[in-house]
């Protein structure tokens, strides 16, 4: 039956319902009322309320419900919800008690309660402990003990549905007591497992990657611990990369109370994997339930901004000891098909390099695919090199796991070894790469290998391994950092850097730090180092770049970089700026 239609005769059968309640106190033997409901002698508090409830439902204008929790006024004493669009973990606050909906026995209610009568009562008294203030957490016990009181599930339900929507704490503070009322346990008394505690513990504490190592094991072993999965979902998702780790301890949850949290948290670990085409329906959700979500609103911002079509030009500049000048000009414009799952890019370059008396100048256009539902989540290139020579190169992008990806590509050597000599011989090589990020409780570790199979014979292997540790010395947005780089080949060729005395390899410390918000971005890298073994040397480099959106269309982008020492000993020098414009469409 439609509720509003249930509200419009509420009246009529709260009456019926305190009517038959005194009638069945009347046939019952003087001096005996039944288990669980009011004596005869409270009839009149009864029948009180049932008036002023039909007093208030008159001047209600035909209200409907309550308005749900907004996050403007988040519930004190509840989970925190998951992770806000920038991927940092919200601070904590102390845990609710566990939800009161366990099964249609749950102990709050009598034995003899229907399920559908069990479900609706507990999710009200859920509501009602998960709400702003200590007042709410009364009125859920009075609720409760309304319940007990009461004859029937009819009875139960309405009257739990005079309160919720057009009654007081006031109208119902002397409702009776039943004799064996259940306790609710207040915050941080509910008893659990030691093993389950310590994961509490650790997340209170924000040692998320602890809590996402030893509490993912256990949802195996507490399956049905709502806020367990939450606080394993949200550590996996805020400390770690395994991505589907997380999104299977957030799914279960979505037909439960803790639905918000998880979808939020589900539509973060989709987004920041590069699927706005999944998160962006879970972030609208959100929204449905919550309107004044700020995390949901900032990531609808942030999805919609990705997946709309947009345009780009950039242009750069680079230089190096070797007299070697490059100036680039790029014009892009990327798209996504309705369902947003496949992404279309097409991209127009020209570059023009010198190198004392030698010039080169390349035009190449490009074409690429990536298929979000495909296996692997491949992104196909094709380029067309249309002057001075012509050639084509290509090959594909394979995402093996979330956190990593395998590359096997022709590539045009000549532009990649910065070197006019091997532009003019027209140089490719045959491209295959592996790369991984791994994430956890020890930090985070990148490492990459790149194998060049080049065109006149020769191979080059490069490796580069970098380990940035959990340490927040400078504060959170501040990060040091420690690796090697390391390049070997075949043989020696004088077109471009050839370390074959004993190979080449550095190593490096440094700290790199990155602010952004739901607008910009901001990005800074500096390192020293020396050498490894072979011709690797002393050597330095800066980073520094940023990108900004001026207003919900355009953005502007920079990057700087110089890089001294290490190859070509310790007087080599690389510089380059590029500078980027955006419109989305």
């Amino acid at each position: 039956m439609n509720r509003t239609v249930i509200l419009r005769f509420s009246p009529i059968l709260i009456l019926l319902i305190c009517s038959g309640a005194w009638a069945q106190d009347n046939r019952s033997a003087p001096g005996t009322p039944k288990p669980g409901v009011a004596g005869s002698q409270d009839r009149d508090k009864w029948i009180g309320i049932a008036l002023e409830a039909i007093r208030k439902s008159h001047t209600a204008q035909g209200a409907v419900g309550s308005a749900a929790p907004t996050e403007s006024a988040a519930p004190a004493g509840t989970l925190p919800a998951a992770a806000p669009a920038s991927r940092k973990g919200p601070a904590i606050t102390e845990l609710s008690t566990e939800s009161v909906v366990h099964t249609s026995a749950s102990p709050l209610i009598p034995l003899s309660r229907t399920e559908t009568t069990a479900a609706a009562v507990n999710q009200v008294l859920t509501d009602s402990l998960r709400a702003e203030t200590a007042t709410k957490v009364r009125q859920a016990k009075l609720l409760n003990r309304v319940l007990l009181a009461s004859n029937s599930s009819l009875d139960a339900l309405m009257i739990l549905e005079m309160i919720q929507n057009r009654g007081s704490e006031d109208t119902i503070k002397d409702i009776p007591a039943a004799k064996e009322e259940p306790a609710i346990a207040p915050p941080g008394e509910v008893q659990r497992d030691p093993k389950v505690q310590r994961i509490f513990d650790l997340y209170q504490k924000e040692d998320y990657p602890g809590a996402a190592k030893e509490g993912f094991p256990l949802l195996s072993e507490f399956p049905n611990d709502a806020q367990l999965r939450l606080i394993v979902g949200n550590s996996l998702a805020w400390s770690t990369t395994r991505y589907q780790d997380a999104i299977s301890a957030y799914r279960p949850l979505l037909d439960t109370p803790q639905a918000r949290d998880a979808s939020l948290g589900m539509a973060n670990v989709y987004r920041w994997n590069g699927r706005e085409d999944l998160a962006l329906p879970l972030y609208k959700k959100v929204i449905e339930q919550a309107p004044d979500n700020k995390d949901a609103r900032e990531g609808i911002v942030l999805t919609e901004r990705a997946m709309r079509p947009r345009t780009q030009i950039s242009m750069g500049t680079a230089r190096d000891a070797n007299s070697m000048q490059r100036q680039e000009l790029t014009l892009g414009h990327r798209w996504r098909s309705a369902s947003g799952s496949n992404i279309f890019e097409i991209e127009g370059a020209g570059t023009n390099d010198t190198q004392v008396d030698v010039a080169s100048y390349q035009r190449n256009i490009t074409l690429r695919y990536q298929g979000l539902e495909l296996p692997f989540q491949p992104t196909f290139e094709v380029t067309e090199q249309t002057g001075p020579q012509q050639s084509v190169f290509g090959g594909v992008n394979l995402k093996v796991t979330d956190d990593t990806q395998f590359i096997a590509k022709r590539v045009n050597w000549g532009l990649l070894s910065f070197n006019t000599s091997a532009e003019l011989a027209n140089l490719s090589a045959a491209h295959f790469a592996l790369a991984t990020s791994k994430t956890g409780e020890m930090g985070n570790v990148r490492a990459r290998v790149d194998y060049f199979g080049v065109s006149d014979g020769n191979s080059v292997v490069i490796g580069n391994l970098q380990y940035t540790p959990p340490w927040q010395l400078l504060g959170e947005y501040f990060k040091p950092f420690i690796g090697i780089s390391t390049r070997n080949q075949a043989n020696y060729s004088p077109l471009y850097w050839s370390p074959v005395n004993g190979g080449y390899g550095v190593y490096f410390v440094g700290m790199q730090a990155e602010w952004s918000n739901s607008t910009s971005t901001v990005f800074a890298s500096a390192q020293i180092g020396n050498g490894l073994y072979g011709e690797g040397g002393l050597n330095w480099g800066l980073s520094l770049g940023g990108k900004t959106w001026i207003n919900d269309d355009y953005a502007i982008g920079a990057k700087l970089n110089k890089y001294a020492g290490g190859q070509y000993g310790p007087t080599y020098y690389f510089t380059s700026a590029l500078v980027t414009l955006e419109r989305a469409w």
